[in-house]
């Protein structure tokens, strides 16, 4: 669902295309050519036709930018609740996205339980607007970064624990 929701929310705030790109065989070029030389951008020979990069007017382009502004908004409402109740508590985020934190194991539950007395609603759970952790170690359970490297923004790596039937099992 989340995939195909941000799908959603990218298509929203598509900027209008420009340009197109069309392959052209020889045979039909001199034609093509007559009726296109307003929109040819350039074009590029190729052994059995060429391939042409066309101007493609704007002004049949339509999106919803209104309302990927609206889906933008309530997920920085929701990170912002969170984060800025982390920093009133005084809990150590290492790092923070559009949607995920890098806190403390031993920070969650403290935040979780004034996030609720606050807010009246559950901090951690799979149903929108909740957190949970998604680091993946196969059948592992308990799944924790024990070591974090972060670069930049989106790119960072996580060493992870996690425990299989009881036998601890590190990954990354």
């Amino acid at each position: 669902y989340k995939l195909l929701m941000n799908s959603c929310y990218g298509k929203c705030l598509l900027k209008p295309i420009d340009s197109e790109n069309e392959i052209v065989s020889v045979n039909n070029w001199d034609n093509y050519f007559a009726y296109n030389y307003n929109f040819i951008k350039d074009f590029t020979q190729l052994e059995n036709g060429y391939i042409v990069n066309k101007i493609k007017p704007i002004n049949d382009h339509y999106n919803n930018v209104y309302a990927g502004v609206e889906i933008l908004s309530m997920s920085k409402k929701i990170m912002n609740e969170v984060m800025c109740l982390a920093e009133d508590l005084n809990l150590n985020m290492y790092y923070t996205d559009t949607d995920s934190i890098h806190i403390d194991e031993d920070h969650i539950s403290i935040l979780e339980k004034e996030y609720n007395k606050i807010n009246n609603r559950e901090l951690i759970g799979k149903n929108m607007g909740q957190f949970h952790t998604d680091f993946d170690l196969g059948d592992c359970e308990d799944v924790i970064a024990i070591e974090s490297i972060f670069l930049g923004k989106k790119a960072y790596a996580d060493k992870l624990k996690g425990y299989n039937n009881g036998k601890e099992e590190i990954g990354y």
